[in-house]
């Protein structure tokens, strides 16, 4: 895809041999990754490195390893200094899972021996077509539970996956076995089970790429830089960038989250004019045919207008039927960008953002919107690992969080929940007087004042039709922009928001601001969660 560029990423343990001759090739490609997914922990290599035979070996190993873009360590209570030989082999099996859990495609390079130890090339395969054959057997269902490409940056980010939870949870994944002995062809590992599997694998993945070239395809004329560095100013003002910590992460999350902010007015903007046009049309046309049929009864041309207007108002209307079904939804990249802003604090203050999370989709379709979860997950991997504040950045974070975030999130709340109840009092307004100005002209019409084919009676006419149709497109604007039910929420999420942040006055803990964080991420993302769902199944308008 021209605006979504896809990196290969080579998920391995690095034992000698075939998982170092693959790693050595990806990493030949431009831009690949190697994640290495280790059977020890980080402060027991030396365990690893016993297992060595060849020569330069571990040389080699270190060389490779310093490459790598994640490391994921085995948990130490599986294999602890003084492990036994069990424990060792736990650890090869908890990393030939994980390899496995972690890929979209396995490639086993195999002497076609039987398992010489738990946790082999040979033991993995077995597994693997084992679990297959159950699962077909069972008649389970082959859908997929887990997302390798994004469990891969989930594990890298977060940690290895516990003992206990490493496990094959999901069909899959493509397995492509390379016998090294005697005159074989390269085959595939499949069967019925595997084979459905793999089909919603390519489905799922097919759907995530299709959103996020969406996403990344919008092109902004105006410069970047300043759109980038007003992002910037809005998530921490300059007195906080004395932290390099927070320069980092700024740098890291701002430009994503400037590029949904603008595809997500961009969208919207798109979608309200559509609807403005829609009902314009609409009202214009009833006008139009009056015109003809009252004031200028000879005129057949008007009509031709009036056929034009009915006819755009199909198209707009079948455009939006088109674009609801598809992934640009404005409300979908509000959702991506009001994650990424609270993101931005999370890791301010040490939080690991929760990255498995819902989107929300349609009863057509669930999981449409899932490439969110991929394109966030993707910009928190790129900062690398959360790291600890310091003690001496305790009180710049905590006005961060108070100020900027909390504070800067009741005040919007504040001012646009106003903003929509003068809009609704304006459209009010504008609706009754053209409805009033309809009764005086009805009212003007039933006493005959003028002669029946006067000037004077056919303008009231004209009034009796025309003005109810703008009145009618008034009140489609006042449905569609539900200005009275947005200044509510706007306004409880403020005072909830107020709430939270009373309760932390006098917390200068980081623990405290910890707690607090993640509480005004889990509100705002809900509230964003309830609209968004909502929202998917109707044609109402969420604001921000």
């Amino acid at each position: 895809m021209p605006n979504t560029p896809l990196q290969l990423t080579v998920v391995s343990a690095l034992a000698e041999g075939a998982d170092r001759l693959v790693a050595k090739e990806v990493l030949a490609l431009n831009g690949s990754r190697l994640v290495c997914v280790l059977p020890v922990s980080e402060k027991d290599l030396d365990l690893y490195y016993a297992d060595f035979e060849m020569d330069g070996s571990r040389r080699e190993f270190d060389d490779l390893r310093e490459q790598a873009w994640r490391q994921i360590w085995a948990p130490r209570e599986l294999v602890p200094p003084d492990a036994t030989r069990e424990q060792r082999e736990a650890g090869y099996l908890w990393a030939g899972q994980e390899v496995v859990r972690n890929s979209d495609v396995v490639i086993a390079i195999w002497d076609g021996e039987p398992s010489r130890g738990t946790g082999g090339t040979a033991d993995l395969i077995r597994r693997m077509q084992n679990r297959d054959k159950d699962r077909s057997r069972s008649g389970a269902a082959p859908a997929i539970r887990t997302r390798p490409a994004r469990k891969v940056l989930t594990s890298a980010l977060f940690g290895p996956t516990r003992a206990d939870e490493a496990v094959f949870d999901s069909p899959g994944p493509l397995r492509i076995i390379v016998l090294t002995t005697g005159d074989h062809e390269p085959f595939l590992d499949k069967d019925p089970s595997w084979d459905a599997a793999v089909a919603a694998a390519r489905e799922q993945l097919e759907g995530e790429l299709a959103g996020l070239e969406e996403f990344n395809r919008k092109d902004f004329k105006a410069a970047w830089g300043p759109w980038v560095k007003q992002t910037q100013d809005s998530l921490a003002s300059a007195r906080y960038r004395q932290l390099p910590r927070l320069n980092g992460i700024l740098n890291q999350i701002a430009p994503p989250l400037t590029r949904a902010n603008q595809v997500a007015m961009a969208a919207q903007r798109a979608f309200r004019w559509s609807s403005y046009a829609l009902f314009g049309c609409t009202a214009l046309a009833t006008i139009v045919a009056a015109a003809q049929a009252v004031v200028f009864t000879g005129t057949w041309e008007l009509t031709i207008g009036e056929l034009a207007l009915i006819i755009a108002s199909i198209v707009i209307v079948a455009a939006e039927n088109r674009w609801k079904n598809s992934n640009k939804h404005w409300f979908v990249y509000r959702f991506l960008a009001e994650r990424l802003r609270s993101a931005c604090y999370l890791l301010a203050v040490g939080c690991n953002p929760e990255v498995d999370f819902d989107v929300g989709g349609t009863v057509e379709e669930p999981t449409r919107n899932d490439w969110v979860r991929r394109a966030f997950t993707a910009v928190i991997a790129e900062g690398g690992a959360v790291t600890e504040p310091t003690p001496e950045e305790t009180v710049t974070l905590s006005s961060l969080i108070r100020v900027e975030w909390v504070g800067g999130q009741v005040g919007y709340f504040d001012k646009t929940s106003k903003k929509m109840m003068r809009k609704h009092h304006a459209v009010l307004r504008l609706l009754y007087g053209v409805l009033g100005a309809t009764i005086i002209a009805a009212l003007l019409h039933s006493l005959r004042l003028w002669p029946f084919h006067s000037g004077d009676t056919q303008a009231l006419v004209m009034c009796a039709i025309g003005l109810p149709a703008v009145a009618a497109a008034l009140s489609n604007i006042r449905s569609i922009r539900e200005f009275t039910r947005h200044s509510f929420r706007y306004r409880r999420m403020a005072a909830v928001l107020r709430g939270r942040l009373e309760a932390f006055d006098d917390e200068s803990d980081i623990g405290g601001l910890r707690e607090l964080a993640v509480e005004v991420s889990d509100l705002l993302t809900d509230e964003t969660r309830g609209w968004l769902v909502e929202v998917s199944g109707r044609g109402l308008e969420i604001h921000g």
